[in-house]
This record gives structure tokens, C-alpha cells and sequence, in this order.
């Protein structure tokens, strides 16, 4: 299964990679069986950012939300709103037992932190 559009992000995790795409999917692929085990569609533009903290898999898009995904699975567990123009970055704090907070940087030159426990914006920097 390709995807339709440019490929416009890369990660690699837990033995799977993951290609985002300007058609606002998002596709696993199993690297042995060079095989897409899963194909993720629902944000409204290019996928720029992959992050992974061990639970959840984020995408973070020109739509300017961040998809928030059963790793496993891949159903979507939130989409976080906040940021006015596209995500391009994300990263993950993992400290402690499940406290977890999703770093965004956007277009919008803002970059946002999200307490991922209950799904909220923390922080906001101008």
C-alpha cells in the first residue's frame, strides 16, 4: 500500500517504521515483512511529526492538530487543539510512573506543552 501523496515524515520504533504522508495519513510499516500493517488516516493535511512514549502514538499535521492513537490498535484516542498553524515538531517526557508530557512546536512559533494524563495544554510559549 503506498500512500497518495509526497511522504513528508519518518520514524522509527519499536521495530516498526511509521511514514506520514501530504494526503494526512499515516502508515506502519513492518520492516522484516517490508509489509504496512497499518494504514491511519484522519488529520486534514500533511503529517510533519511522529512521537511515541510507550502507550500513545502522536501525529502532528499541517491541520495544525496533533492525533493522539492507540499504539497498538492505531484508534484515535484524542486530537489536541491549540496551536494556529502546522504542528512540525513533537516529543515526549516520560517521567515517572505514566506521567507523561507531549512537546509542540508549530508554525505559529509557539511551542505547547501537553500533560497527556488528562489530555490537557499545560504550557504555552510565545
Amino acid at each position: 500500500l503506498e500512500h497518495e501523496g509526497a511522504i513528508t515524515a519518518f520514524a522509527y520504533h519499536a521495530d516498526q517504521l511509521y511514514s506520514g504522508s501530504a494526503d494526512g495519513t499515516a502508515k506502519v510499516w513492518d520492516v522484516e515483512r517490508r509489509d504496512c500493517v497499518l494504514s491511519l488516516a484522519g488529520h486534514d493535511g500533511a503529517i510533519f511529526a511522529f512521537a511515541f512514549d510507550g502507550c500513545w502514538l502522536y501525529t502532528g499535521s499541517e491541520d495544525s492538530t496533533i492525533i493522539v492513537r492507540d499504539q497498538r490498535r492505531g484508534a484515535r484516542v484524542a486530537t489536541l487543539s491549540g496551536h494556529r498553524k502546522a504542528v512540525r515538531a513533537l516529543a515526549c517526557d516520560v517521567s515517572g510512573y505514566g506521567a507523561v508530557s507531549l512537546y509542540s512546536g508549530s508554525d505559529d512559533g509557539t511551542v505547547k506543552v501537553w500533560n497527556m494524563r488528562g489530555l490537557s495544554k499545560l504550557q504555552e510559549s510565545a
